[in-house]
């Protein structure tokens, strides 16, 4: 029988735990940096992007300001302006001049369409059943102190209703002229 002694030492057996755990911190270490870095890359790439947006914003904007700049030197904001500074420095009250007119209307005459334009001017299209209510209407007008001139521009004829008795109706177009002296005061009386 064959004994075997071994008198070396015995080498110790190697701890494989650390190691592990060294190398699964080594990596988590290095996934965590990575993933750090890109959403670093990220961010800033965003932000690239967002200056880049505020940039063209900003020319945007500079385009708009200027545009707007010439536009107030134009003609067109020039007469708009004039406008509405005439407009402010000599309003007319429309009710008391509205309530004027219908009163001279026949019992079955319409204001369809009243038009107020510059200088006094204003045109209207009324309705009335025949056209001897439009002669009495424009000599009404035309003997109004509130008007200076009337003018008939034209009388249209149409059917009112879809039957074939139905009545024509008359729609006179009327250009009138307004006295505006005339309007003050008729406007003064009704105050008082």
């Amino acid at each position: 029988m064959l004994v075997e002694i071994n008198l070396l030492p015995s080498k110790p057996k190697r701890n494989v735990a650390t190691f592990t755990i060294i190398g699964i911190i080594s990596v988590l270490l290095l996934i965590g940096t990575t993933i750090l870095l890109l959403r670093y890359f990220h961010l800033l790439n965003e932000k690239e992007r967002e200056e880049a947006k505020l940039n063209q914003i900003r020319q945007s904007i500079a385009a708009i300001e200027e545009t707007i700049g010439e536009y107030e030197t134009s003609t067109s904001y020039v007469k708009l302006k004039d406008t509405i500074i005439w407009l402010e420095g000599y309003p007319i009250k429309t009710v008391p001049f509205l309530q004027h007119i219908t009163s001279l209307l026949p019992e079955r005459g319409f204001i369809e369409n009243i038009e107020f334009a510059q200088n006094g001017r204003v045109f209207t299209r009324v309705r009335f059943d025949t056209n001897r209510e439009v002669a009495y209407y424009i000599k009404l007008l035309s003997d109004s102190p509130l008007l200076t001139s009337v003018n008939l521009q034209g009388i249209e004829t149409s059917a009112v209703g879809e039957l074939e008795d139905s009545v024509p109706r008359s729609i006179a177009s009327i250009e009138l002229l307004i006295d505006k002296e005339a309007l003050k005061a008729y406007q003064k009386e009704l105050e008082e």
